[in-house]
């Protein structure tokens, strides 16, 4: 009978350990793995293409062109008469900005089509930090919860993770959604004031691959709120 209960009781301790959730340590490196296998968003440069797409029917496409190693960034936008390029060269976040290929441009059409080096950082930031997840989540400053949660996100079985930031890094409150099946990102969405509701969530469709990293195919965005769609962008074939 005393061999029975303490069988009882391995058999209770190995049924709890492994019901439990994988770390959330382990969960972010096993998306990183999937993702990007070989370490090539920090190591190698690369070019993107996107079709972007907003609620009004418009749709544009942009390229970029990203450095990591180097810190540079490239990012290229080409409308009807209106060419805009923005070039960071170096960590020093030192820039160059042409519109219809040139670096002279009137007040007017600095003002009317953002072309300043402030604009530059903040399109680099975006794009190099939504389509780099979840391999940025091991920048500096950022703030990984302990806490794993099982949630269903769009219809799929999720480890949710919350990520927070040092303050002068950020102050959003960010929620990430890796599949239980692969840990491959599934989609995340963030807040300003998580009482109020705000913010926005974004969901992720297919994939693309970009040399060996495996890159989502389309992204889109909503407001938290209302669930009012506000735009998509389609990583094209490169």
């Amino acid at each position: 009978m005393k061999y029975l209960s303490l069988i009882s009781i391995y058999l209770l301790a190995v049924t709890t350990t492994f019901s439990q959730n994988p770390s959330s340590t382990f969960i972010l490196d096993e998306s990183i793995k999937y993702h990007d296998p070989k370490g090539e968003w920090f190591q190698t440069d690369f070019q993107m293409t996107f079709e972007q797409s907003r609620p009004d029917g418009s749709t544009s496409q942009v390229s970029t062109y990203i450095n990591n190693p180097k810190s540079q960034f490239t990012y290229l936008q080409d409308k009807k008469d209106a060419k805009k390029e923005y070039f960071i060269k170096n960590e020093q976040d030192e820039c160059v900005v042409k519109f219809n290929n040139s670096e002279t441009f009137s007040e007017d059409e600095a003002k009317k089509h953002r072309l300043n080096c402030e604009t530059a950082i903040r399109i680099r930031n975006y794009y190099t930090y939504l389509w780099g997840l979840p391999m940025k989540l091991k920048d500096p400053g950022t703030i990984i919860s302990n806490e794993v949660k099982v949630e269903s996100f769009e219809n799929v079985d999720c480890y949710k993770l919350k990520v927070t930031y040092d303050a002068e890094v950020g102050k959003d409150i960010w929620y990430f959604y890796f599949k239980k099946s692969n840990y491959a990102l599934h989609g995340y969405k963030f807040y300003h004031e998580e009482s109020k509701n705000d913010g926005e969530y974004i969901t992720l469709e297919a994939e693309e691959k970009v040399g060996n990293m495996k890159l989502p195919k389309t992204r889109k965005w909503y407001y938290n709120k209302d669930n009012k769609f506000l735009g998509a962008d389609k990583l094209l074939k490169q």
